[in-house]
């Protein structure tokens, strides 16, 4: 399980909390057990608040990812062959409200973080490029169903009502004990997003709160690594219902949650050319040759 979800802080409860406030304009939210309404809730799932999803960078992080065993090979490069070895990295992509500063290793602004674990060629060889990491060779990353670790391909997210709602209780409503964070990050997990608001220091991925989760998203990149296009099916939780938060319904006299869980989530399909268009085959063979100038090191972390 990746490192930086099982990291919980002793104030991730209090950042979880003001993260589940309700105001006008930062609707709640929610996403499915049951996707029953109840009577008397206005679900406005037809709000704009669900268009709102863009992707406009991407970072590689991690100072440690996870080799994947039975995945390593040798790539051609400019200067000569290396060996590699698929490793997990963290993959995080923003939208346009925030900006990343590569100087400083910090984000300014609020908007929506997706996270998720991808697989990237790593250099093992040891000597100056040992720990860089390779551009998928497909010029995308991507979310879809892979039967094994595959080069740039995130797994689709999946929030399981039946465990999640025990976190969203124990975030904003009456659960006194913490749940059981292990076989809640088993049952949800794969390409994930909430929201990230600097001024307020609130990182709701951080605290383990989702906004949704990502069905299948393909981000096409340049040689050096730039955002060309994106597409993306994304399931939102109920956010705007005047009785969900996170998807989950509540009752808004008591403000206790709704059990057994009722989740409501909402599909959005976003550029759907670029989601549904033919990805291109691995470039990596014995006549492909990679130039050292398209190395990265993955960045070591998010910074608050």
């Amino acid at each position: 399980m990746k490192k930086i979800f099982m990291m919980l802080p002793l104030m991730v409860a209090l950042i979880a909390l003001v993260g589940c406030k309700k105001t006008t304009d930062d609707p709640v939210e929610g996403e499915n057990l049951k996707e029953d309404s109840v009577e008397g809730e206005n679900l406005k799932e037809d709000s704009p608040y669900y268009n709102q999803f863009n992707i406009a960078n991407y970072g590689i992080f991690g100072e440690e990812p996870e080799l994947i065993p039975g995945t390593q090979t040798t790539l051609n490069f400019s200067v000569g062959e290396m060996a590699v070895q698929l490793a997990y990295f963290d993959f995080y992509a923003w939208d346009g409200n925030l900006s990343y500063n590569e100087n400083s290793g910090q984000f300014t602004g609020k908007g929506l973080l997706i996270g998720g674990l991808v697989p990237l060629y790593m250099i093992v060889e040891q000597g100056e490029y040992y720990g860089s990491y390779v551009n998928p060779t497909t010029g995308c990353f991507c979310v879809k169903t892979s039967s094994s670790a595959a080069e740039g391909v995130m797994a689709p997210g999946v929030i399981d009502p039946a465990t999640y709602g025990d976190w969203i209780d124990y975030c904003c409503f009456t659960l006194e004990d913490m749940p059981d964070v292990e076989k809640i990050l088993k049952n949800t997990n794969g390409t994930l997003f909430g929201e990230y608001d600097v001024p307020q220091d609130i990182n709701e991925i951080d605290g383990l709160i989702y906004r949704g989760a990502i069905s299948r998203m393909v981000i096409q990149i340049s040689d050096e690594g730039a955002v060309t296009a994106w597409g993306a099916d994304v399931n939102w939780s109920n956010m705007t219902g005047d009785q969900r938060a996170y998807g989950f319904h509540f009752d808004p006299v008591t403000e206790t949650i709704t059990k057994p869980y009722n989740y409501r989530s909402v599909n959005r399909k976003f550029h759907e050319d670029v989601l549904n268009a033919p990805q291109q085959a691995p470039a990596v063979n014995a006549d492909f040759v990679i130039d050292v100038k398209q190395l990265r090191k993955a960045r070591p972390a998010i910074r608050k």
